[in-house]
């Protein structure tokens, strides 16, 4: 499955020794982050979101999966078979699943392997956060559509964290009217 991906995609971004420590909102992300499905960070470019995430991610009680995009990962098996390969960074046992089979395969069926994800999902022990970093360089609308139906069917333990310098193109309102966001 990561055979033909980019290794340096799926880790927490390194701080330099100079970053300024976001303690209050590093502390915040981690006591909200499990009470809902969605956050999200939206700024303009140089704003420190990566940096702030990465200092979350790093002293996080929860497995982060960490996923920095590109204007590459616009084509949606791609973007699942990066989705997964980072989840199988925190939890190797998902590589073996169904799911991870699934993957394996040359062109997998959309609506199943959204089946899987969820149902993979629901059988995790713990909390897990997806980051997904720039996100405002997907700009392909099947990967919005996809992403939407896993927030509204994922497990309450697991958890996507959007950072970009746009909010993304998911049904937000309705999201923040569930107190999901």
């Amino acid at each position: 499955m990561a055979s033909l991906l980019l290794a340096t995609k799926l880790g927490i971004p390194q701080a330099s020794q100079h970053t300024v420590q976001r303690t209050r909102l590093v502390e915040r992300l981690e006591r909200d982050i499990p009470h809902y499905k969605l956050a999200l960070l939206s700024a303009p470019a140089g704003y420190g979101k990566t940096t702030l995430l990465a200092q979350w991610a790093r002293s996080s009680r929860f497995p982060v999966a960490w996923l920095s995009l590109s204007d590459e990962d616009n084509d949606i098996e791609r973007f699942f078979r990066y989705l997964v390969t980072a989840w199988e960074a925190v939890r190797p046992s998902v590589r073996d699943s169904s799911l991870g089979l699934l993957l394996d395969s040359k062109a997998p069926d959309l609506d199943t392997l959204l089946a899987w994800f969820i149902n993979v999902a629901n059988d995790l022990p713990d909390h897990l956060a997806f980051v997904l970093d720039d996100f405002h360089l997907i700009d392909e609308s099947g990967i919005d559509t996809a992403l939407a139906f896993l927030v509204d069917h994922l497990p309450a333990k697991v958890h996507f964290v959007f950072a970009g310098r746009e909010a993304p193109r998911l049904p937000l309102a309705r999201y923040r009217a569930r107190q999901e966001l």
